[in-house]
């Protein structure tokens, strides 16, 4: 096999990739976390790829899970970096935030538990630590000269804007849905595609929630469509594996908002995406340069809307109290788990930031003007359209849900809306000034 080597100042890139089975294989507390148990449908994995340029690593970890916590960034950085010595500010950790994923937040669990709710599923979420550590280990010990590549193309039919009065696109199902308008969207698939001397794999960002098997109660565990886009493509190519990149999605769908799920929708979505990826794999381009890697960590201010943790907790005990009155009286009970479920993330965000800051974290790898930026929270599609404005000069892929769970990160035409679906209040960390600040801040990582 003919090997380019990348030389950029006198450097060589290299690059590893390991691919590791986080799947549970007995029925599992899905995202409401009470009353709510969701079935194993496809596997779900711990994704690596280790970038190397001289003595510099960076690793980068997508779980096909819903989300990360402060306690499983901290295990699986420390368990990596144990064994690997890397800096730990070079691993960058995110999720796909497939909403058919199980309970992960451990925090919450500890709140839940002490009213007798067991939400969490401890082995399995140790096989996520175990598998996260494992396959970022496995990608740096196999580390070896690459090429890379980098392309797009546009989607139909795949994401469509959670536009008001609050409608949903469907491709398959309900016509009054699947013609409503689109809204703004970034329709845009970006792709990577990395060769070293073993393989290949491809990263696909795409600004789209992973939503086409269920939005909230769904009943089974999958990565939802972009595995059945990598299941598509693999029949025409060999490649290892498709790592999913989510973009700015806070506001973005795929399809119609299922509340089950739909095989076809899946299905119809996961085609769609297959074609996307397929035509920016035939329109490429070689990527000459190694990669620079930098970072920024800050404390953000929480909204006005975070009470502090005493609040917080009385709140939550009086949606468990409620909840645990009706099932000693056999009361139905499942219409106020989301109520339930919100308090107790509302409670997470008060421990964490005591009320008053959040810790995060961005990064930057960019290989010459192609920048991959790793960001926190659900952004909107506007502050991407945004960004790409302020540096039009540079190939922005931008990837959310990295290093902390944020909830959603509106744009400033949003800042106003507080009570339909998506921009709440109650379903968010940052108030207007926190989120200025991680545009600010993710502005000038880019400088």
């Amino acid at each position: 096999m003919f090997i380019l080597i990348y030389e950029s100042e006198g450097k060589v890139m290299k690059a590893g990739f390991y691919k590791e089975n986080i799947s549970p294989v007995y029925p599992i507390p899905g995202r409401l976390g009470l009353a709510h148990m969701i079935e194993p449908y496809h596997d779900i994995f711990a994704k690596a790829i280790a970038f190397k340029n001289n003595n510099e690593i960076v690793l980068i970890i997508s779980f096909e899970i819903v989300g990360l916590t402060r306690g499983l960034i901290t295990s699986i950085k420390n368990g990596i970096n144990k064994q690997t010595n890397i800096d730990k500010n070079n691993i960058i950790l995110l999720g796909t935030h497939t909403h058919s994923s199980p309970f992960v937040w451990d925090l919450q669990a500890k709140q839940a538990s002490e009213y007798g709710f067991h939400i969490l599923d401890e082995p399995w979420l140790q096989k996520v630590i175990n598998g996260g550590i494992k396959a970022g280990v496995k990608a740096i010990n196999s580390l070896s000269t690459c090429t890379m590549y980098s392309g797009s193309a546009p989607t139909t039919k795949i994401v469509s804007n959670r536009v008001y009065p609050v409608t949903r696109w469907s491709v398959c199902e309900d016509d009054a849905l699947r013609n409503a308008p689109i809204g703004l969207v970034d329709d845009t698939v970006r792709i990577i595609k990395v060769v070293n001397e073993t393989g290949s794999v491809i990263l696909s960002n795409l600004s789209c929630h992973t939503t086409a098997y269920g939005g909230g109660t769904t009943l089974r565990v999958s990565p939802d469509f972009p595995y059945l886009a990598e299941r598509e493509l693999k029949e025409a190519f060999d490649f290892e594996f498709l790592i999913y990149l989510e973009g700015s999605a806070g506001n973005s769908n795929s399809g119609k908002f299922n509340k089950f799920g739909s095989d076809e929708e899946a299905n119809t979505i996961g085609h769609q995406y297959a074609i996307a990826i397929n035509s920016a794999l035939s329109n490429m381009k070689k990527v000459t340069k190694t990669f620079s890697y930098s970072y920024l960590n800050k404390s953000l201010p929480v909204g006005s809307f975070i009470n502090d943790i005493t609040t917080a907790k009385e709140k939550f005990h009086k949606k468990s109290m409620a909840i645990k009155e009706k099932i000693e009286n056999n009361l139905p009970f499942e219409d106020d788990v989301w109520h339930w479920r919100l308090a107790l993330k509302q409670l997470d965000v008060s421990l964490l930031s005591n009320g008053s800051e959040i810790k995060i974290g961005v990064q930057r790898l960019s290989f010459g003007s192609l920048n991959l930026v790793f960001v926190p929270g659900e952004w909107y599609v506007e502050n991407y359209f945004a960004l790409c404005k302020l540096y039009p000069e540079k190939d922005i892929i931008l990837t959310t849900l990295n290093t902390f769970d944020l909830l959603y990160v509106p744009d400033k035409s949003n800042f106003d809306k507080h009570d339909w679906y998506g921009v709440k209040t109650s379903m968010r960390v940052l108030g207007d000034e926190g989120v200025t600040q991680l545009m600010e801040l993710t502005s000038s990582l880019l400088k």
